[in-house]
């Protein structure tokens, strides 16, 4: 199925301001819709010092509108679903390899993961367990689900999970940090595990006028290097931000 993400997950076009660029990397991508070639493109511009720069690539999948900075050489892959799509991106192509084949193995190592959670399919029950979590406007949106489906409020609960550190930049959108060897917000994605390193990230709902998705990046690098989890996460949550110039667009 083809996924719609509308105007709170608007999305920027991947060649921005900035005075240094970063390589442009295609992944390919499989789902229920068959294969999708990885894209070609060219590098893209970012507001990072050039050292950052220098260790970081843009990684974007062929049926995504946007993409996701993460450290340069690592290897990607795309994958689509009924109940959304995401890009895991993993340091070597062993490591992509043996997630791709033995897929009731979580990865528990270095990862970056950019994922979007369709609120209108099966991807609902995910969005409505986060939107508990920590987006308290949209509770209705929970208690909606839970009543439709005749599940307990057990399956809900509410609040950041114990031991994780989230701080909200709006109603619709948080940054979080789940502790190494904990389970937390950075384990609600499918395929991640608590592992021996935190796992950083950032949250946007899209919530324009209904709740209708989420989108997700998670970063658990191989050592401590904060400015590149900050080039992460500020690059994600500016190609999401509402009122993008690409405006409301369909995955290709």
């Amino acid at each position: 199925m083809r996924l719609l993400f509308t105007c709170s997950l608007m999305a920027v076009t991947a060649v921005g301001q900035g005075n240094v660029t970063v390589p442009f990397v295609g992944c390919a991508e499989t789902g229920q819709t068959g294969a999708i070639a990885a894209p070609k493109g060219r590098p893209v511009r970012v507001n990072l010092s050039a050292k950052v720069a220098g260790e970081l690539a843009y990684y974007q999948a062929g049926g995504f509108v946007v993409g996701v900075l993460a450290p340069r050489g690592w290897q990607c892959q795309g994958l689509s679903g009924s109940g959304g799509a995401f890009l895991v991106v993993l340091p070597s192509a062993g490591e992509l390899n043996h997630f791709l084949t033995q897929p009731h193995e979580l990865i528990r190592g270095p990862v970056v993961r950019l994922s979007f959670g369709d609120a209108r399919t099966s991807g609902r029950f995910g969005v409505a367990q986060v939107v508990a979590r920590v987006f308290p406007k949209y509770i209705s949106f929970t208690k909606e689900v839970q009543e439709a489906f005749g599940q307990p409020e057990s399956e809900y609960p509410t609040g950041p999970p114990p031991g994780d550190r989230v701080t909200r930049r709006s109603d619709e959108a948080v940054r979080f940090e789940t502790p190494a060897g904990q389970r937390g917000l950075g384990t609600t994605d499918y395929s991640l595990a608590p592992g021996d390193r935190p796992i950083q990230g950032s949250m946007i709902l899209d919530a324009s006028p209904t709740v209708t998705g989420l989108a997700t990046v998670s970063v658990r690098l191989p050592e401590e290097k904060p400015p590149l989890v900050e080039a992460i996460l500020a690059r994600f949550e500016e190609e999401m931000r509402p009122g993008g110039r690409a405006g409301a667009k369909q995955r290709k």
